[in-house]
């Protein structure tokens, strides 16, 4: 019976300090992988990686910073404030070079149309 009530106690145990993952430190650490991911990697993603990635940064810039905003110091603020700002211009970028892109590509076709 004794050994039961360990085993017991250990698993809420378990379970409690596994529900306190989420906090804003895990947040603002969590938040700050998922910016240098996207600005290691960024440049080579496909439209389809950025509407993950939009996903993921609407998560972190909606619910998740609303349940920790409370808690946040100034410096974290802006932490969070230069994440936002480093995503944006990362994502700006992207969209600029696949407009080019796509331009160059359009006009290259219209070359070799007119070559013909």
């Amino acid at each position: 019976m004794k050994t039961k009530l360990m085993m017991f106690m250990a698993v809420v145990a378990l379970f409690v300090l596994s529900g306190c993952s989420d906090s804003k430190e895990s947040y603002v650490k969590d938040f700050k992988k998922f910016i240098e991911k996207v600005e290691a990697a960024g440049s080579d993603y496909t439209e389809e990686d950025w509407k993950k990635a939009d996903e993921k940064f609407e998560a972190f810039t909606g619910d998740r910073y609303e349940k920790f905003s409370s808690e946040l110091t100034i410096d974290e603020q802006v932490e969070i404030t230069k994440l936002k700002a480093a995503y944006a211009t990362r994502r700006g970028l992207s969209t600029l070079k696949n407009g080019m892109d796509k331009l160059l590509d359009s006009d290259i076709l219209k070359m070799e149309k007119n070559k013909k």
